[in-house]
């Protein structure tokens, strides 16, 4: 193609194809203006997409980013609570504050930082039993939540699945967490345009998760009879009107 004339404009009109395949035109006094133009060509500047959200992976913590999905995807699923209880443990590494669910008496769901419980005494010699077999797996979270999602590795990843099989967690409840954290990268990568960041959770193999009944034990019974009582003696006159629990 060669410099052009308009009818009714003055000067010579030059247009050339990029090679994204959008087209540039301009304007110049004289043709031979125009033909250098052209024949100088015009590099073409790559379509640019919309910036990763929240700066990208080397700008945001692995525990902001899951108090993000919160609020986004885990809100309005089923199992909301149980998530919420496993994305807990990365907001704490992130200097975050746990999160609950709040149902409003019109039915609607919202996200907010979770208040202070009373646990019953009768609760915690068992909770506290539970939370010192899992301390390695919870501090192994808190130490991923800190970290920049760029700094995640699939190293990481192996190393929290051995963890916690180590620690007793039941395969279920591996899979689950495993599950959270690929879904919460694929995400990032679909949807919030993390564009060649690689899913470090990618070659995990997960299993389909396993329907148990729960074996309660005599003491787990006992205990819960206990705390049971306690709660209904903090209900009555008297007691300070209920119990967070």
């Amino acid at each position: 193609m060669k410099p052009f004339q308009i009818k009714g404009r003055k000067g010579w009109h030059a247009e050339v194809r990029l090679a994204d395949g959008r087209k540039a035109r301009r304007s110049f006094p004289t043709e031979e203006a125009a033909s250098a133009w052209m024949a100088a060509g015009t590099p073409a500047k790559p379509k640019e997409g919309p910036a990763p959200e929240f700066g990208g992976p080397s700008n945001i913590r692995l525990g902001s980013l899951l108090w993000e999905y919160a609020l986004r995807y885990t809100l309005t699923k089923g199992g909301c609570e149980a998530e919420l209880t496993r994305i807990n443990h990365y907001l704490k590494g992130a200097n975050l504050p746990p999160l609950a669910l709040h149902v409003d008496e019109l039915g609607r769901r919202a996200l907010q930082p979770k208040p202070a419980t009373v646990v019953p005494e009768g609760w915690k010699t068992y909770l506290a039993r539970r939370q010192a077999r899992s301390a390695r797996t919870f501090a192994l979270m808190h130490r991923l939540g800190a970290k920049l999602c760029s700094e995640v590795t699939s190293g990481d990843i192996d190393t929290l699945h051995a963890t916690m099989l180590a620690d007793g967690l039941s395969p279920s409840s591996v899979q689950k967490e495993i599950a959270l954290l690929k879904h919460l990268f694929n995400v990032a990568i679909k949807r919030w345009n993390w564009k060649g960041f690689e899913n470090p959770c990618l070659d995990i193999k997960l299993g389909g998760s396993v329907k148990r009944f729960v074996t309660v034990s005599e003491e787990q019974m006992q205990a819960l009879l206990r705390a049971t009582a306690q709660c209904d003696n903090l209900n009555r006159p008297g007691f300070g009107g209920g119990s967070n629990f």
